[in-house]
């Protein structure tokens, strides 16, 4: 996020804040609509609670960096203290870019937030996974997924999916991605009423309008899991961001898509981390615990280690 270095006048005592509201046209119509309401719900009782100023701007929900550029005009006219982002669906990844760069925003916060993921089978708005992407973008620039990293490590093919729901909010962490499934590492068993291991239709593109296949569908093998995020600093230097965790049958939320839903106590620390170190939303999830191999890796090439169960 831009770093704020502005003061607020003493003629607006509550900041004025410009809100964007914004969605790829993929996902569930009805679940886009019900985080948008829930946002702009939220923004009225923070105006009639006087904690903003009641001039806020709030967009019509937006496609693309032109709509973008022009609610960018719009909000440094009207001399906004605060941008923020809402993401009702995975998000238009040039709307964030877009007023990122606006010239006359850069000296003030700019916020990506989305409603956590609505309870079902499938993913209805996948804006969690979007809010780290927007936060990674703006912390860091893009690096290579750690797949190989975790399969050499724990000597089976590792995943690379998803930072799926909002992580601070239950110990159950969702990690996974559509259609990502391996072939001999699915759980055997049933989910959704689908069988796990079995060929599956694509269920993103089957929302948009579409099918596509064929691919596994289920949760990989129970057991434990590690998680690799790998980002880099504004120095230059990497981190990576090591947890693990046990997939059982309790743990599995069902969903339709290819997963590792994993128990983990401090899932509270665990989000600031990822938040506050700019990490990426795709991750690799290795087949077994491999902290420890990764902490002698890390040691032996100089990069910082960065792990919630510290």
């Amino acid at each position: 996020m831009n770093q704020p270095s502005f003061q607020l006048s003493s003629k607006r005592p509550t900041p004025k804040i410009g809100l964007v509201v914004h969605s790829i046209g993929a996902f569930n119509p009805q679940a886009k609509d019900d985080a948008e309401k829930a946002i702009r719900r939220f923004f009225d009782r923070l105006v009639a609670s006087g904690k903003i100023d009641s001039g806020f701007i709030i967009t019509k929900r937006i496609f693309d960096p032109h709509e973008a550029l022009a609610a960018a005009d719009r909000f440094s006219e009207a001399r906004v203290d605060l941008a923020v982002i809402a993401n009702v669906a995975f998000p238009n990844g040039q709307v964030y870019l877009t007023l990122g760069a606006h010239p006359h925003l850069a000296q003030i916060p700019l916020a990506a937030v989305a409603e956590p993921e609505p309870a079902g089978p499938e993913w209805e708005t996948n804006a969690w996974g979007g809010v780290i992407m927007n936060n990674h973008l703006a912390r860091r620039e893009a690096l290579p997924r750690l797949p190989a990293i975790g399969t050499l490590l724990s000597g089976k093919p590792a995943a690379c999916l998803d930072w799926v729901n909002y992580t601070g909010g239950s110990d159950i962490i969702q990690l996974g991605h559509c259609g990502m499934g391996i072939c001999g590492l699915m759980e055997s068993g049933k989910a959704c009423d689908a069988v796990c291991d079995a060929i599956a239709l694509h269920p993103v593109i089957r929302q948009a309008g579409g099918t596509m296949g064929p691919v596994l569908i289920g949760q990989f093998e129970y057991g434990p899991k590690t998680g690799l995020c790998l980002t880099r600093d504004p120095d230059g230097s990497f981190k990576l961001l090591a947890f693990s965790g046990d997939s059982t049958p309790e743990t599995a939320r069902g969903m339709t898509y290819s997963a590792a839903d994993v128990r983990f106590a401090d899932y509270a620390k665990l989000n600031r981390l990822v938040l506050d170190g700019g990490f990426p939303h795709h991750l690799a999830v290795a087949m077994g615990d491999i902290r420890e191999d990764l902490r002698m890796l890390c040691m032996f090439l100089g990069i910082e280690q960065v792990s919630s169960h510290d």
